[in-house]
């Protein structure tokens, strides 16, 4: 059958759509998520002696596995669908589906949350404990693309923004009356809708940090006049 420009299109649609896999984004991610947990969190849980206490570990892999476990059912069924694709040309539905759920946007937001503290917990150990450091050049030497702890960890950041550049992509080679339009415009709606929440939340955590910091050092400062104060007095009366 010759190529009409309709026909064209379609194409396109399908090319865009499967390039989500052919560029093995979804994998790549996965496979980042998996590296922090293998080759990171689990070896500093299991060492002895510990280079990085339990409760630290705890504190920097905060909710790893649950993004995994979000993006590896959001690869099966990605995959399930590529298998199936010459009968169901469709993918915007998989996106709302995986990613509507309020358990995504829960998990999420306290891994972003958290991110900036674990980063802080991890430069702060790679200054005092040598051992710690020296676990994690080892660690990005034996990687096979030299990626660091905080390359893997910031990417669950940088996962939205992707796939939102990627459904405007694939909106804008997509005609109107395709079977995947509607739910391709749902699911760039969701993400950015997600996106926009996130980034909302972070600045509320934000600011909450930044609150708690000042009233930290507010009462520093007070226990330090009591302290000054009291010792004030005491020389006060040594010398009367």
């Amino acid at each position: 059958m010759a190529n009409t420009p309709q026909t064209s299109l379609v194409c396109s649609v399908a090319d865009q759509s499967l390039c989500l896999l052919n560029t093995g984004m979804p994998v790549v991610e996965e496979r980042h998520t998996i590296l922090v947990l293998q080759d990171y969190r689990n070896p500093l849980m299991e060492m002895e002696p510990k280079v990085l206490s339990a409760r630290k570990c705890q504190v920097v892999f905060f909710r790893v596995k649950e993004i995994l476990q979000c993006h590896s059912m959001f690869q099966i069924a990605l995959s399930s669908r590529v298998a199936e694709w010459d009968t169901t040309e469709k993918i915007g539905d998989l996106f709302v589906a995986s990613f509507s759920k309020s358990m995504v946007l829960d998990v999420y937001s306290e891994y972003v949350n958290n991110f900036t503290g674990a980063m802080s917990l991890i430069k702060k150990a790679c200054l005092t404990k040598p051992a710690f450091l020296e676990f994690l050049k080892k660690r990005q030497m034996g990687s096979v693309d030299r990626v660091t702890l905080y390359g893997l960890m910031v990417k669950p950041i940088q996962r939205f923004p992707q796939f939102i550049l990627l459904l405007q992509d694939m909106l804008k080679n997509t005609p109107k009356g395709h079977a995947d339009r509607l739910s391709l415009q749902l699911a760039l709606t969701e993400l950015e809708t997600l996106a926009e929440k996130l980034n909302e939340q972070k600045r509320l955590a934000d600011q909450l940090a930044e609150i708690q910091q000042l009233t930290k050092s507010i009462s520093d400062r007070s226990s330090l006049h009591k302290v000054w104060r009291r010792e004030s007095l005491s020389i006060e009366r040594l010398c009367c």
